[in-house]
């Protein structure tokens, strides 16, 4: 796989540092953010090849992030994960599917499933 740069997104700081440290060493550039507002305003100044958002953080969500990704940069690719319980993990990660997510990761995941995950959503 191609280094990629990668907008990851996660109100979970210490998810966040483990995800960038399974990306990083593989030779992606990772830009982290913990809100959807702030990625959102990112999207507008920068493009990626790849957005890993979790579905539902506080504020601007997941599902919002995909929608104005699909505004600002229509050509990143995006990976939604969930498990938090808050909602009915498997509906709301299928209506993020709906929505314009490439691919969804239910957590727990392992390393394994993440690049999987990666692999097929870029080759869209």
């Amino acid at each position: 796989m191609n280094s990629l740069t990668i907008l990851l997104v996660d109100d979970d700081a210490a998810q966040m540092k483990t995800l960038k440290g399974h990306l990083e060493p593989k030779g992606h550039r990772v830009t982290v953010c913990s809100t959807g507002a702030q990625a959102v305003a990112i999207l507008e100044k920068q493009t990626f090849n790849l957005v890993i958002t979790d579905a539902y953080i506080p504020g601007r969500d997941g599902i919002e992030v995909i929608l104005e990704r699909g505004k600002t940069d229509a050509h990143a690719r995006v990976i939604a994960l969930s498990g938090d319980g808050r909602f009915g993990t498997d509906q709301y990660l299928l209506l993020v599917k709906k929505l314009g997510a490439d691919a969804i990761l239910k957590r727990p995941f392992s390393t394994e499933q993440l690049f999987a995950a990666i692999e097929a959503a870029v080759k869209k």
